[in-house]
Formats: C-alpha cells, sequence, structure tokens
C-alpha cells in the first residue's frame, strides 16, 4: 500500500499494518504521545514509517518490523536522526532504495542492525560530500543477512580516507552531533588536535590510541567519546584484555561513565593496585568484581585515598570492606531496598506459566543465589546504592513458582539474563523477557 499524502503516523499505522503491531508491542500509545508531545519527533516518524511501509510492507517478515523497531529507538534517543532536514531525509531514502535495488533479498532481523544501517543512511544524507568511493560498490559488498561487521566495512568504504578509526567507526551510530562532526573531520585526514572533543583531557598519544588503537573487544552503545577517553588513559599496551576485564564490571563506568572520567586518576591507581597483585601472585584468581565494588563505594568517601597503598594494604581494606557488607546485609533478614516500582506480573507462553519479580532484599538475592547456584548475592551493595535492580522469572512446576532466571538490569537496560550455574536463557524464556522488557520500556542490551 503506497501512502501519497501526509497524514498523522496513527492513522498509517491503522490502515496498513495493524499485524505488525498486535500483540505486546504498544505502538499506537509511542505514536499518540510523540504526535501530541513533540511535532519533530511526530514528523520525522510520519515520513520515516510512509518511506518504510511503501518500500516494505510486503515484507514485513524480512526487514520491515526490525526497521520500523529501530526508528522508534533512534527516534527516542538520537540526535542526529532528530536533526534531518527534509532534503537530508530524501537522501536517506534513496540510499536505501539503491540498496534494495541491489540486495534483492535483504533480511534484517534484529533491531541493532536495523538501527545501525538507518544511521548510515542518516549520515550519507548528512555528509555526501565526505563520500570518497562509489556507494554501490560497498553495497555489492553488503551481506544478504548484513551483520554489524559488514554495515561498519560499508561506513568505512565510504567515508575513510587513510587508517581505519576504528574504535569510532565501529561506533558511528551512537555518536551526538558534535562527535559525528569531529569523526567526519577525522576520516577526511583533519589533525584530532584541531578538534576539541577529541583531544581534550588526553595526551597526543592517547588521542591516536582512542582514534585508531582501542580494541575491538570494547563495543558500547553509549557515552561513546567519554568511554574511549577513559580506556585511552588506563590502557597499557598488551594489556587490553586486563583492562577489558576491570571495565566490564565497573558499574561507575557502565552507569555513569562522566563520573568515573572526573575521577580517572582515582580508577588509574586502582587499576594499576589490582595489576600489581596480580603479578606478585600470578597463579591466584583475581576477582575484578570484588575490587570494583570496593572501588565504587569508595570514591566519594571523605578522606579515604589510595595515594601511598601497597598492594597488601589495598587487599586488606577490599577483604575487610566486603566482611562488614556481608554482616550488615546478611546479618538482618530484614535489609532491604526501594525497588523500580513495576509490579510482579504473569505470562504465559506455549502452555507454560512464568512470573516477574523483583527482589529488594540480601535474604531474596542470596536465596536466588542459592537456588540457582550463581553469586547474585554479590549484588547487594550494587543494589542498595540503587546501581541495579535484580528481578527472579519463576517457572510454575507443580503449583509452586520456582525460580528459573536472573535478570540484572541498570538505568532500566537489561545487561545480564543468567538461569542455572549461569546457563544462557532459551528461546522460550527469551520470548517472555521480551515481551515482559517491551511491556515496561525496558531497553534489552542483552546480546
Amino acid at each position: 500500500m503506497r501512502i501519497n499524502k501526509s497524514v498523522a503516523l496513527s492513522e498509517i499505522i491503522t490502515t496498513t499494518s495493524p499485524e505488525i503491531f498486535e500483540g505486546d508491542w504498544n505502538f499506537h500509545d509511542y505514536i499518540k504521545k510523540i504526535e501530541k508531545d513533540s511535532v519533530v519527533q511526530a514528523n520525522l516518524a510520519t515520513k520515516w514509517l510512509d518511506y518504510l511501509n511503501e518500500s516494505f510492507y510486503e515484507r514485513a517478515n524480512c526487514a520491515y518490523q526490525s526497521l520500523v523497531q529501530a526508528l522508534h529507538d533512534l527516534l527516542e534517543t538520537n540526535e542526529v536522526l532528530l536533526s534531518q532536514t527534509d532534503h537530508e531525509i530524501s537522501i536517506s531514502f534513496q540510499l536505501f532504495d539503491q540498496i534494495m535495488k541491489r540486495k534483492k533479498m535483504l533480511v534484517i532481523r534484529e533491531i541493532w542492525i536495523a538501527r545501525k544501517l538507518i544511521m548510515f543512511t542518516v549520515i550519507v544524507s548528512k555528509y555526501p560530500g565526505m563520500i570518497l568511493r562509489p556507494l554501490s560498490q560497498g553495497i555489492d559488498d553488503l551481506l544478504e543477512q548484513p551483520t554489524i561487521f559488514s554495515i561498519n566495512e560499508l561506513f568505512e568504504h565510504t567515508f575513510t580516507k587513510y587508517q581505519s578509526v576504528s574504535y569510532l567507526a565501529r561506533h558511528f551510530e551512537f555518536l551526538n552531533n558534535s562527535e559525528l562532526q569531529g569523526l567526519m573531520l577525522i576520516n577526511q585526514g583533519t589533525s584530532p588536535s584541531l578538534i576539541e572533543e577529541f583531544r581534550s583531557g588526553l595526551t597526543k598519544k592517547e588521542v591516536q590510541l582512542l582514534i585508531f588503537g582501542i580494541h575491538n573487544a570494547f563495543v558500547f552503545d553509549d557515552e561513546i567519546l567519554t568511554r574511549g577517553k577513559i580506556i585511552s588513559k588506563m590502557l597499557i599496551p598488551g594489556n587490553e584484555m586486563d583492562l577489558y576485564a576491570f571495565l566490564k564490571v565497573s558499574y561507575t563506568f557502565n552507569a555513569n561513565p562522566h563520573r568515573f572520567w572526573k575521577n580517572i586518576s582515582y580508577w588509574q591507581k586502582g587499576f594499576e593496585l589490582i595489576r600489581q597483585i596480580a603479578s606478585n601472585d600470578p597463579d591466584q584468581r583475581i576477582d575484578n568484581q570484588e575490587f570494583s565494588d570496593f572501588l565504587d563505594a569508595k570514591q566519594n568517601e571523605e578522606g579515604f585515598t589510595l595515594k601511598g597503598r601497597t598492594p597488601n594494604s589495598f587487599r586488606r581494606l577490599c577483604d575487610e570492606w566486603h566482611r562488614t557488607i556481608f554482616i550488615e546485609i546478611f546479618g538482618h533478614p530484614k535489609s532491604c531496598w526501594s525497588g523500580m516500582g513495576i509490579p510482579s506480573k504473569q505470562y504465559e507462553n506455549q502452555g507454560h506459566l512464568f512470573r516477574f519479580e523483583e527482589l529488594t532484599s540480601g535474604r531474596a538475592l542470596l536465596n536466588e543465589g542459592i537456588n540457582l547456584e550463581h553469586c547474585v548475592s554479590l549484588y547487594a551493595p550494587r543494589c542498595q546504592s540503587g546501581l541495579v535492580n535484580i528481578w527472579s522469572m519463576k517457572f510454575l512446576v507443580k503449583n509452586k513458582f520456582e525460580s528459573r532466571i536472573t535478570i540484572e538490569i541498570r538505568q532500566n537496560r537489561i545487561v545480564q539474563i543468567k538461569g542455572k550455574n549461569n546457563r544462557k536463557p532459551d528461546q522460550l524464556e527469551m520470548d517472555v523477557i521480551s515481551v515482559w522488557a517491551k511491556e515496561n520500556n525496558l531497553l534489552l542490551a542483552y546480546k
């Protein structure tokens, strides 16, 4: 069905593709909300959905739905998309036409891949004068079922003039306008030292590392430049995976990278002490989570400093803090904290009944860890401080709900999903979790 005039977005959905939005995805309410609250969002959404209806409606199962869902996510957060002019939008649509013409069996099922492809067309629309090579050649190399890697290659084929700007190119869809402008200038050969965003607080060597040398393991979906500055400041050549393991479990780095950057010397010293502990006893397994929780808790404590600490004294302080926390939380059965305010709810899927319950006490976390044989009880300090929320997805067995999956949520983002012995969720479980997440406006960042 082709729509030839601008109409209300809610009308477009009602008349053209209702079957895509039946069930758990409440897109109708979203449309009503943005039509009321944001003229910019509503106009952009109308134009983009108009185009997607015209071009993808007959192939809904292959690309349409993932593209529309990706568009929904981008309209909420992406300032680059939200700043598109009518002329730029038309360029994006022309590029999509070119992609579909050359990739007639295009399949895009994953939302994060659809989001990346949409943002590639948006960036092309904003920087057409910076295209270096024929787009047709890059599109021909794009897979019929694109991957993040193949879209990154398309981006670099299109824009990169000299050395691959690997870290920024991997994250182009998450940059804001000023960061993107800086990236495009670097792609064209401009020295990073001339671009404020890429040199603030960094040495020349660290800037070069940020642009060209951050390991592929470091992949994020927000605050790309701040995280890159942190990595380039802390990275020691040959020690990439140790730093990756440390940052992966740091809740300050993950939840508030600006706070981490503000205290960068503190975190540098902490990481240095952990490395010294590991080198002094290479046969002993180092628990980054244990040290990271301690550093998170102590970073703003008045009078506390890491200056002059030896590896041994640092470890003693960390062990003593954990003993104190264990006594405070698990020594008092009534120890609890406030939750997210989301009520418990049950779902049925394929004849099975599931129930979601938030865990808001040390005792509840301890029981969850015992039942599923994993270490969720150690998350109690983070729950108390409001850094994370833990939910249990239970499964009805013989008229009793038993723990089946533990879900970690950080700033409305689901970042961990673990079953017994840290197993990954199966498809049945993921289907239920996806429905619950969408109903409660939680981003499924877990992959």
